[in-house]
């Protein structure tokens, strides 16, 4: 399983909007490769959208470190 690693934060909310997207079109390759993988960014988007828990990584690293505990590959998007 590989574990997806790529800045989120920014003051800009589009700025934010556009790594997310990068992150889940990342993913999507992977996926249509049937190659397994995992990002706190595409999980947390979609919870993100529907409710009104913190954006900071305080509050996500938790998530963050059990998923990457499960990965055996560290995959990391370098994003403007």
């Amino acid at each position: 399983m590989i574990y997806i690693a790529a800045p989120y934060s920014a003051k800009s909310k589009e700025v934010v909007k556009q790594r997310v997207k990068k992150v889940c079109e990342y993913s999507a390759d992977l996926l249509v490769k049937r190659i397994s993988c995992i990002s706190p960014i595409t999980l947390g988007t979609g919870i993100l959208t529907e409710t009104n828990l913190p954006t900071d990584f305080e509050f996500w690293q938790h998530l963050s470190y059990d998923l990457l505990k499960l990965c055996d590959t560290l995959h990391v998007l370098k994003l403007d």
